[in-house]
């Protein structure tokens, strides 16, 4: 499934995932997602319907050292 991912820069990526259900566990559970060497945290999660297809899009934000 696709998941469209909304950086912080308003930027986008999209990753694709075989297990939706478990992906979005996954961000639940930990404090942050390191992706290209940055570290973000999941700000928003949403479920985009279209006229035929359907998606997650995923609203990143940085997170800062302690």
């Amino acid at each position: 499934m696709r998941v469209l991912c909304i950086f912080p820069d308003d930027s986008t990526t999209d990753i694709y995932v075989s297990e939706i259900g478990e992906f979005l566990r996954l961000t639940q559970l930990v404090n942050a997602i390191t992706m290209e060497g940055i570290n973000y945290g999941v700000a928003h999660t949403e479920l985009i319907v279209e006229k035929e297809s359907f998606y997650v899009s995923m609203l990143l934000k940085h997170r800062h050292s302690p």
